[in-house]
Parts: structure tokens; sequence; C-alpha cells
């Protein structure tokens, strides 16, 4: 039982790294998607027809 107990404890503390690290992707893409939308917000309509 003790053995299975500490595979289950593991198992839960890989699950909590995981979704940490998404939530670290997930806001450091927000923070990428908020400069780039800034940036094409500062662009000339002209220059921002031409990338899309």
């Amino acid at each position: 039982i003790y053995k299975s107990l500490k595979a289950e404890i593991r198992r839960s503390e890989n699950r909590m790294a995981q979704i940490q690290n998404r939530i670290e992707d997930y806001e450091q893409e927000k923070i990428l998607d908020s400069l780039v939308f800034n940036g094409v917000r500062q662009l000339p309509g002209e220059e921002l027809k031409a990338t899309t």
C-alpha cells in the first residue's frame, strides 16, 4: 500500500508540475501576444496590409 501511495503522490506532483509549466507558457504567450499586438497597432495601415 505504501509504495502505491508514493507512486500516486509522485504522479500528482508530476501533474502539478506540468500544469505549472503550462500556466507559465500561457502567461509568456499572453505577454508575447500583447507585445506583438501593440507593435502591430503602432504600424501604419499600409505596412499592416502587407504583412497579413
